[in-house]
């Protein structure tokens, strides 16, 4: 998924590929053991946009997600939709994550 800080897996290749990496979700009130990926929730960090008026910083994943969302909507850069995940359509994990790679979401 190409997200280093926060992917086991990225992680490992980044660290061989000497690839940045940028933390994004630091775990609330514990602790940062940065020789490994955070997969955990926590709050937003380095994610704001002035170019698009987008500023998550701050926020717990939770709120940074709806925030995200809401964003979208009212931008006319996307709208909110659940997507079942299954073997099939791995693709549609990969577009939303898009958000965390680009400042994007969910984009027509």
């Amino acid at each position: 998924m190409a997200v280093p800080a926060h992917d086991s897996r990225d992680y490992d290749f980044a660290l061989k590929y000497d690839a940045p990496i940028s933390w994004v979700i630091m775990p609330d009130g514990k602790s940062v053991d940065f020789g490994k990926a955070f997969i955990g929730e926590g709050i937003i960090v380095n994610s704001s946009n002035t170019l698009v008026g987008l500023d998550i910083n701050g926020l717990s994943s939770k709120e940074a997600a709806l925030t995200v969302i809401e964003w979208a909507e009212k931008s006319g850069k996307g709208k909110r939709k659940v997507h079942i995940l299954n073997e099939s359509n791995w693709t549609n994990l990969f577009n939303v994550t898009k958000f965390f790679l680009y400042g994007l979401y969910y984009i027509k």
